[in-house]
């Protein structure tokens, strides 16, 4: 195996687990423990999917990073209906959370690709005159 083949795995294993442990710690009976340590609760819905969403995007480069804002979006409405009937409440500002660091994980590359398209160099027109 070559290094760029370990690397690849060692990536996609790290993106997984990181999924895995998202939806256990979204989906377990941790709700309590959040309010007792004083962490709030969208904000960390805000940096689970912002924190995944850029692992995402940094191992799975040959998948379009539209498609990976969907998916991530599914994820995260998946991931928000599933909570009511695991007994945790389902939450439409939760969702917000998610959405926004999802969005906020893709945001500047989009906004760094329409600076590159918008500040190449005028084409130079030739006449036949």
């Amino acid at each position: 195996m070559q290094r760029s083949d370990i690397f690849k795995v060692i990536s996609y294993s790290i993106l997984t687990l990181a999924i895995v442990l998202l939806s256990v710690l979204l989906l377990g009976p941790f709700s309590k423990e959040e309010s007792a340590i004083g962490i709030n609760d969208k904000f960390m819905h805000f940096v689970a999917f912002y924190v995944v969403t850029c692992m995402s995007l940094g191992v799975l480069q040959t998948i379009r990073k539209f498609d990976i804002f969907v998916i991530m979006l599914g994820y995260a409405t998946l991931s928000e209906l599933l909570q009511g009937f695991v007994g945790r409440d389902a939450n439409f500002y939760d969702w917000c959370a998610d959405a926004i660091g999802i969005t906020l994980a893709i945001l500047p590359l989009y906004s760094r690709g329409i600076y590159s398209k918008n500040n190449r160099a005028p084409e130079r027109r030739t006449s036949p005159w």
